[in-house]
């Protein structure tokens, strides 16, 4: 009869939201990569057209899109699986926990893509910095101190791989919250 009392089961409340977020964060590492390879052929390489800078600016705020979708699905999941009712707490792990699969997937794919498929990423880092500055009209000189600023900013594979996790990490821990804060459902009061 308690069953009947207290809506949720107590059984699944122990219940680990890294099964769901394993599933969930392979998929949202999975379509990253998609992305990334995507971008990688619309903006020819290293050879970038004039208008790659769109591309660049559509498939990133799409991503950002597609992982917030990705967090609430996987939140939607968990809160499912415990019963129908989740904390926010628990909601706040579950999106986080599967932005952190993703982040994983993310960063081996970073390995891959700046040793094998780009090479010299500092030359490239270059190349889009310029494809974004251009088009708005900087002056020439004001674009090569401004490249002369970021240069030290990009120096080697293990910078580059802090950094995509540092603001990885902090990035899906703010969009985590904002989901854990959404996804929360308590049972009703009786």
């Amino acid at each position: 009869m308690s069953t009947l009392d207290n809506p949720i089961m107590e059984n699944n409340s122990a219940s680990s939201p890294w099964q769901i977020a394993i599933r969930y964060g392979l998929i949202l590492g999975l379509i990253g990569i998609v992305l990334s390879l995507i971008l990688y052929l619309l903006t020819g390489g290293s050879n970038f057209p004039s208008n790659a800078w769109i591309f660049f600016a559509v498939i990133g705020v799409g991503s950002i899109i597609i992982n917030i979708v990705g967090q609430v699905l996987a939140t939607k999941a968990y809160r499912t699986e415990i019963g129908g009712y989740i904390s926010f707490g628990k909601a706040f792990q579950a999106a986080f926990f599967t932005a952190l699969v993703a982040i994983g997937v993310g960063l081996i794919w970073q390995v891959f893509n700046e040793t094998v498929l780009i090479g010299d990423m500092e030359q490239y880092t270059e190349n889009v910095s310029k494809l974004f500055m251009e088009p708005f009209g900087m002056d020439p000189d004001a674009i090569e101190q401004a490249l002369d600023a970021q240069r030290p900013l990009y120096k080697g594979l293990a910078r580059n791989l802090l950094n995509t996790l540092m603001s990885g990490v902090i990035g899906s821990a703010i969009f985590s919250l904002i989901v854990g804060a959404a996804m929360k459902k308590t049972p009703p009061e009786v």
